[in-house]
């Protein structure tokens, strides 16, 4: 490249981008943790209907799992943004419209399944017990698929953008412990 107004020429530079380490995706791991905890307590509710207890403790675990998805959910894509987005590659960008799709989607089935414990818990009435199961079903499996697909995103669209530290510890999570 050539500087018009000194006629010299200036190389060109590709752009650089941050290098993650293992504490800059802590906090997205933690939540990731936190998250599959709570899909497993919800897994047990469901299966304790239609036990009332079950329904009590179903509706406190997706109230706390709704909550949670929505306070993490701009931290967790800021983190995304930086990894995957800001190459200005298309499919990178693809990729992390595509999470922040799903991460909609889990909020409101999240939502969607408070709304109908509460209901049960607040009013009596409940939807039957194969209809509630099946939506906390629908929901933790669909937590647990974001978070894997989140994390295999990461490792192939931004490894070489992570410290070893950082892609084990991914791995870690992903694979638990593999």
């Amino acid at each position: 490249m050539v500087d018009s107004e000194k006629g010299s020429t200036v190389p060109q530079t590709t752009p650089r981008f941050e290098t993650m380490g293992a504490a800059d995706v802590a906090p997205m791991i933690a939540q990731h943790a936190v998250v599959r905890e709570l899909c497993l307590a919800l897994e047990a509710w469901a299966n304790g209907l239609p036990d009332p207890s079950a329904i009590l403790g179903a509706a406190s675990v997706s109230g706390t799992l709704a909550d949670t998805l929505r306070r993490h959910e701009a931290a967790e894509n800021a983190t995304l943004a930086k990894l995957i987005v800001s190459g200005g590659n298309a499919a990178n960008q693809t990729a992390f419209s595509r999470l922040c799709q799903r991460q909609a989607v889990d909020q409101l089935h999240a939502e969607d399944l408070h709304d109908a414990l509460d209901l049960a818990v607040l009013v009596g009435v409940a939807a039957t017990p194969d209809t509630l199961s099946y939506m906390m079903r629908c929901l933790f499996d669909g937590c647990r698929r974001a978070i894997d697909f989140r994390e295999a995103t990461i490792l192939l669209l931004a490894h070489e953008r992570l410290t070893p530290a950082a892609r084990h510890a991914i791995r870690h999570s992903l694979f638990g412990g593999v």
